[in-house]
């Protein structure tokens, strides 16, 4: 026996494939990643591609897995760097990092 799609007739032997066709084809997304937009509707297609997504940063070509990382990057490597240290010159993008940068060089060594 064939079941056969009402939507876009393609026929399957199982009933079970006919149903995850139907939910797979033509359902609703349920699942959207939110590195790319891209939207499953199997949630194993939805892990899998989760995996291998990555965020590409708009000022060159270099991926990360996570947006932090992407921020962090554009902060080093993009970012006009203001803070300069007055022992080397050094530059840094945020008064933080200069801050941190600074307090270390000063401690004294044991």
């Amino acid at each position: 026996m064939e079941f056969q799609c009402d939507i876009c007739l393609k026929t399957f032997s199982r009933q079970s494939d006919l149903k995850r066709h139907k939910f797979t084809i033509h359902g609703s997304s349920f699942f959207s990643c939110n590195k790319c937009d891209k939207e499953f509707n199997r949630k194993d297609k939805f892990v899998e591609h989760c995996r291998k997504c990555v965020i590409t940063c708009k000022y060159c070509d270099a991926n990360f897995k996570l947006q932090k990382d992407v921020n962090e990057h554009v902060n080093l490597i993009h970012t006009d760097k203001k803070f300069v240290c007055t022992k080397c010159e050094k530059k840094f993008a945020a008064m933080t990092s200069y801050g941190q940068y600074d307090s270390r060089r000063t401690l004294p060594i044991p």
